[in-house]
């Protein structure tokens, strides 16, 4: 079951109105506007931590027990399946497990880049041919310091989905061949675009989504 906390009933007219139409190539939109929580909804699992917009103008995601998180409640057609980016920067406060896990669609499908998940260090995507991050080809180790902002960047395609971490690869996923799934559980709640974290209190700010069109994507830009 989803719900709205009380206090967040206010929508970001600019991101209702981007996504009643098909957005152009190379267009970006504000997911985010640092004031509410638009079209974000928080998430009921039982035991998750409250959702709110700090005074710095940052998205919180207090530490549940164990998963907090937040999908996105707009018009879906609006929202596009390919050649696309999402960015934003991701806080860990504190917390032992991952700070950022963001769901979203991939051609028919979904996934989500993980970020310091299992005991707080593996990166990947999960999930490949029924293999989560922890177990399939895009399996990273990485540190990630309490109380910094990370430069986060998704980009799907027609044939692959890659990811950067402050601007420095850290998968690229040929899609051709390959069953591309959400680990079952409680991330399938977060479809078809959300982010959510693990016994962690983590922030968000600067959420932003591209549409590449065909030729930006080929391109690579």
């Amino acid at each position: 079951m989803r719900k709205i906390k009380s206090w967040t009933g206010i929508l970001i007219s600019m991101s209702v109105a981007c996504f009643q139409a098909t957005l152009v190539g190379g267009e970006t939109i504000t997911l985010f506007d640092g004031e509410t929580l638009g079209e974000w909804e928080s998430i009921e699992f039982g035991g998750e931590g409250e959702v709110h917009v700090s005074f710095d103008g940052s998205l919180i995601l207090e530490n549940g027990n164990p998963f907090t998180a937040i999908v996105w409640s707009g018009n879906p057609k609006g929202l596009p399946k390919k050649n696309y980016e999402i960015s934003l920067e991701a806080k860990k406060y504190y917390g032992d497990d991952f700070f950022c896990g963001l769901t979203f669609p991939v051609n028919d499908s979904h996934a989500t880049f993980i970020c310091g998940g299992w005991g707080g260090a593996i990166v990947g995507f999960s999930s490949i041919d029924g293999k989560d991050a922890s177990l399939n080809e895009t399996r990273k180790l990485m540190s990630f310091d309490d109380g910094r902002w990370y430069a986060l960047r998704v980009r799907v395609t027609d044939n692959q989905v890659s990811a950067w971490i402050d601007d420095k690869p850290v998968f690229n996923v040929e899609l051709k061949g390959k069953a591309i799934n959400l680990r079952a559980g409680p991330i399938e709640q977060c479809v078809p675009l959300g982010i959510a974290n693990y016994r962690t209190r983590s922030g968000f700010r600067n959420i932003e989504l591209r549409h590449l069109g065909s030729t930006l994507a080929d391109e690579g830009k």
